[in-house]
């Protein structure tokens, strides 16, 4: 591979396969750095890098759609901010394929989990909240990983104090779902944003809407605990 082309390039940290076969999230690799994902004003093709790693995930090219993968999502965001929202979606639901058929995949991506857990708890210890971290480690957990369990107990010590819940409503979009389906009424109700919601009572059965791309018919009893599950004026 030619690593002098003459288009000026922005460095690119994705996976190598090591000799153990296992990925390493701070390995670094030429292959985004192709003529064929750099346009002619030496602006880099996110979205072609995108469709070929959906094209290689389906042929059951892992470990090359993993590095492709890896890169886009540490860099999908500053290069393509269009994007940002298939990010967390479109392309959540690929990773998630793809660490269900190749370990090491798997562990690259746990490893980034683990990244943005470490900076989110740097940033409590400053009093602080990185937003961004705790959106890709939400994610991470939940779409990709198949470890839910971690953001439901941090949504539930979250729910104990007013920042947390502020927090759990900013993320709202993202952890619906998981509330819904775990049972967690109360938290649902707190969480959701203002406007989003309409007048119950207790003890009433009334279907709970997730705003994040489905919607259920769930019934559940509601209960004098603080919170209201009420759906969306527009689910």
């Amino acid at each position: 591979m030619n690593t002098q082309h003459p288009i000026h390039r922005t460095a690119v940290a994705i996976l190598a396969l090591c000799a153990t076969t296992a990925f390493s999230v701070h390995a670094a690799s030429s292959r985004m750095d192709t003529a064929e994902h750099i346009h002619a004003q030496g602006e880099i093709d996110v979205r072609q890098i995108y469709d070929d790693a959906k094209a290689m995930l389906k042929a059951g090219q892992y470990s090359e759609a993993a590095e492709s993968y890896v890169w886009l999502w540490n860099n999908m965001e500053e290069h393509e901010p269009s994007m940002r929202g298939v990010r967390v979606s479109f392309m959540a639901r690929d990773l998630h394929t793809l660490v269900q058929a190749n370990p090491s995949a798997r562990t690259a991506f746990a490893q980034l989990r683990d990244k943005a857990w470490l900076a989110i708890e740097q940033a409590t210890a400053q009093n602080e909240t990185d937003h961004a971290m705790l959106r890709d480690w939400i994610v991470l957990c939940d779409k990709v990983l198949n470890d839910s369990a971690r953001v439901l107990d941090w949504a539930i010590h979250a729910d104990t104090t007013e920042e947390g819940r502020a927090i759990l409503k900013r993320r709202y979009y993202l952890i619906s779902d998981l509330l819904t389906e775990s049972g967690h009424a109360a938290i649902l109700g707190r969480a959701m944003p203002s406007g989003e919601s309409f007048h119950c009572q207790s003890h009433h059965k009334l279907p709970i809407y997730a705003t994040v791309g489905r919607c259920y018919s769930l019934e559940i009893e509601l209960r004098s605990s603080g919170g209201c599950p009420s759906a969306p004026t527009h689910p």
